[in-house]
């Protein structure tokens, strides 16, 4: 169970890393949302360890 919840905020991580990564390619700069949304992966990284 714990083991599943992990895996899916991994993924989520991943696919929202690669949408920012993409974004910046395209508009070389940040958004309020994509600041969040980088604290709330670095949040959960903290809680997880």
């Amino acid at each position: 169970m714990v083991f599943e919840i992990l895996t899916d905020e991994i993924k989520h991580a991943i696919k929202y890393n690669y949408i920012i990564s993409t974004t910046h390619k395209k508009n070389k700069r940040i958004t309020e949302a994509e600041e969040n949304i980088a604290m709330n992966n670095h949040e959960m990284r903290t809680i997880m360890w």
